[in-house]
């Protein structure tokens, strides 16, 4: 209590970012201790420039690591191939990443549905090495906050089945 009243006072909307990255934990307990199969946790936070949305995610994933956006952060851009921005949340049990400013106005519905489904169901899509056998997938349990001045929902609007899993 005496370090949120100290660095986050009178600021629920930064307490709150705190709670979403320390969910992670939770969740990466949930499926690797308790082995309760729990889609990982995706939040988006959206609004006009200035209004705090880096700060939010800054603070989700302060207690775990390194919140400034480099290659090895926590916080990471949407900018990318399904492929790869599954990979980077590819074997995280309990630790948050942070999506920072995604640009959904310029993104395929498609791509943006495809790659939240698969974050969601904790396991990336089956794939064929080149001599045509089953490569190992990889998965995760965590807590994705994405940010970005648009609403995730107002963009997928048609599919339900995603509508349920982003917050």
């Amino acid at each position: 209590h005496n370090i949120l009243s100290q660095h986050l006072p009178n600021s629920i909307e930064l307490q709150l970012a705190l709670c979403l990255g320390f969910s992670s934990i939770v969740n990466g307990y949930i499926n690797t201790v308790l082995n309760i199969h729990a889609d990982s946790l995706i939040f988006h936070i959206s609004g006009n420039s200035t209004m705090g949305k880096t700060t939010a995610g800054i603070v989700a994933v302060s207690g775990f690591g390194d919140p400034k956006e480099s290659g090895k952060s926590l916080i990471q851009s949407f900018n990318g191939t399904d492929n790869a921005l599954t990979s980077l949340i590819s074997n995280n049990n309990g630790v948050p990443i942070v999506c920072d400013e995604t640009s959904i106005s310029q993104m395929p519905t498609q791509k943006l549905v495809n790659v939240l489904y698969t974050w969601a169901k904790n396991i990336e899509k089956a794939r064929l090495t080149k001599n045509s056998e089953m490569r190992e997938r990889n998965e995760w349990a965590t807590s994705i906050i994405t940010t970005g001045e648009g609403s995730l929902i107002d963009k997928i609007n048609q599919n339900e089945g995603i509508r349920a899993r982003l917050f």
